[in-house]
C-alpha cells in the first residue's frame, strides 16, 4: 500500500514510530568490525584504516564541541578530497549536523543567496578553502572558522540520534546551465544508497578494503 492511501492518523502514527538512525551508524559498524582494514587510500601512498578514521572523527568532534556545535547546526565545508575531509563530514553528521557543500566556481552573489536562509554557524576549510572563503562575502559572514587537521583522539566517536528524514548533506551546484541548484540528501538517502550498493555489487561479505579515495596529483 502506498503512503498516500493511508489514513492521515495512521500515517502520523507510522511517522512517530519511524526508526531514528543516524547514517554514521553504518561507519561505526565498520570501525568496530575491522579497525585495521584500509578505509581510504591516496596516490601519494597515504592510507587510513577504519580505526584511524574513527579516531580522526572523534578529534574533529571534540573541536566542533569546543566551538559550541550542537545537533541541528549547519556547517559549510570546503577542502580538497582527502581522508581528512571525509572524517570531518563523518564528525558533523555524527553529531547531528548538516554539511553544506558548494561548487568552487559559484559566484559571490550565488553563494550569498544560497546561504541566506540556511544560516551556517561554522566554516570548515583547508588552505584552499580558506582562500576561497576569504573572497566571498557570504562565507566571511560565517562567525566561526575551523581548519582541517590530521589529528586523532582516543575518545569514542559520538553518534546523536536523528530522524532519517533530517538533512544530512546539502549540495549547491550551478549545473550545465549556470542556474543555481540545491540538492538535499537526508540520512535516509545515505542509508538507502549504502544498502543498494551492497545489494547490487554483492559486496556484503567481502573482507577487503571498503572505500578508496583517489586524489589528483
Amino acid at each position: 500500500m502506498e503512503c498516500r492511501t493511508l489514513n492521515p492518523s495512521v500515517r502520523r502514527y507510522l511517522m512517530l514510530k519511524q526508526k531514528l538512525k543516524n547514517a554514521m551508524h553504518m561507519l561505526s559498524e565498520q570501525i568496530a568490525a575491522k579497525p585495521n582494514h584500509i578505509a581510504f587510500w591516496e596516490p601519494s601512498g597515504k592510507t587510513l584504516t577504519f580505526g584511524e578514521v574513527g579516531a580522526q572523527i572523534s578529534h574533529a568532534q571534540c573541536l566542533l564541541k569546543k566551538h559550541g556545535f550542537e545537533s541541528g547546526m549547519k556547517v559549510v565545508l570546503f577542502a580538497k578530497p582527502s581522508a581528512e575531509l571525509f572524517s570531518w563530514i563523518g564528525a558533523i553528521l555524527g553529531l547531528g549536523g548538516t554539511v553544506i557543500v558548494m561548487e568552487p566556481w559559484m559566484s559571490g552573489p550565488q553563494v550569498t543567496q544560497a546561504l541566506a536562509t540556511l544560516h551556517p554557524t561554522l566554516f570548515i576549510h583547508d588552505w584552499i578553502g580558506w582562500f576561497w572563503g576569504m573572497r566571498l562575502k557570504g562565507i566571511r559572514k560565517i562567525p566561526k572558522w575551523v581548519s582541517i587537521s590530521r589529528q586523532y583522539s582516543a575518545h569514542p566517536m559520538k553518534i546523536e540520534p536523528v530522524e532519517e528524514l533530517s538533512q544530512a548533506i546539502i549540495t549547491f551546484t550551478t549545473g550545465s546551465t549556470g542556474t543555481q541548484q540545491g540538492v538535499v540528501r537526508p540520512h535516509a538517502t545515505l542509508n538507502a544508497t549504502r544498502d543498494i550498493l551492497l545489494e547490487r555489487t554483492g559486496s556484503k561479505h567481502l573482507s577487503g578494503p571498503d572505500l578508496c579515495v583517489f586524489e589528483g596529483s
